[in-house]
């Protein structure tokens, strides 16, 4: 095999792995998007709850103070 025709194959190579990567980056890219957005009502929850306990436990602080 000549030099041209390993280059050729390599560059053949280089281009096919080239497209792999983007097409994975593109499927990463889209699997975060999905999961910010399925976690984005856990988040919500999440903080309305902890804001539930935080005046659960200020009442309880304030009742223990009388």
């Amino acid at each position: 095999m000549s030099t041209a025709e390993e280059i050729a194959m390599l560059m053949g190579e280089y281009i096919a792995t080239t497209a792999e990567l983007k097409a994975c980056r593109q499927r990463v890219q889209s699997f975060r998007q999905e999961m910010t957005e399925q976690m984005a009502p856990l988040r919500r929850r999440l903080d309305e709850l902890q804001t539930a306990i935080t005046d659960y436990l200020r009442c309880k602080a304030l009742q223990g103070v009388r």
